[in-house]
């Protein structure tokens, strides 16, 4: 529920910052909020995602600042990509909801600047990394090991894989479900775009369930630019 108004105003509670500040990392770039450590408050996270990462430009980072009765300012987990590559630009795009329906959020960070394994530029991709009880404060911990990774298949230069993530239960089954924009690719026109769909489980895979696209095709429509998960006609 809202805050009562009459108990809100604009002065801010907290403000958060990248641990170690860079021209142009673009902290805040896109956040949500959810519980990813399964205790009784929901977490901060915030994608950095042009932050320089041991030496990489723009390769990107995640932080997390856990929600508590005395939340502070100070990051308590970093996630970075799993072998960082220039312009991945991890955490352009964050989302948190429950996929494997253990009443703790997971979490999915977009790298729409990664490339594909066959070296396909850009093609782009969505880390999955589950929530865990055993998610504590660690200013020094990285965390580069994701549960699962989503990408384009086949793969195509510049798709952008990831460049919209949105998360929610699509077909009310109790898992939460993922929708990635692809919005560059090239179905049937240059940058017609497409979307893909992974339906959650206890047993979530890389499979997409369902593809999105727009028809008729249309050059540079771009569809998956921007998506969004919510339930339009209850």
């Amino acid at each position: 529920t809202c805050p009562n108004p009459g108990l809100f105003n604009t002065s801010a509670d907290l403000i958060l910052q990248f641990p170690s500040p860079q021209n142009g990392g673009f902290f805040g770039r896109d956040l949500t909020i959810g519980n990813i450590n399964g205790d009784a408050y929901d977490d901060v996270i915030v994608g950095n995602p042009f932050a320089n990462y041991n030496g990489i430009e723009n390769a990107g980072t995640v932080q997390v600042f856990f929600g508590g009765s005395n939340m502070n300012n100070i990051s308590d987990l970093t996630f970075v990509k799993s072998n960082p590559t220039f312009n991945d630009q991890f955490g352009y795009t964050v989302s948190v909801y429950d996929i494997d329906n253990d009443l703790v959020g997971d979490l999915a960070i977009g790298a729409w600047g990664a490339d594909a394994i066959n070296g396909d530029d850009a093609n782009g991709e969505v880390t999955i990394y589950y929530g865990d009880s055993n998610f504590v404060s660690d200013t020094n911990q990285i965390i580069n090991s994701p549960d699962i990774i989503l990408t384009k298949s086949p793969s195509e230069v510049d798709a952008r894989f990831g460049r919209w993530i949105s998360t929610g239960d699509l077909n009310n089954d109790g898992y939460g479900d993922v929708l990635v924009g692809t919005p560059f690719a090239n179905t049937e026109l240059l940058d017609n775009g497409e979307a893909f769909v992974y339906l959650g489980s206890n047993n979530f895979d890389s499979t997409s369930d369902a593809h999105l696209t727009k028809l008729p095709a249309e050059a540079e429509a771009a569809f998956g630019r921007r998506d969004i998960v919510c339930d339009l006609n209850n």
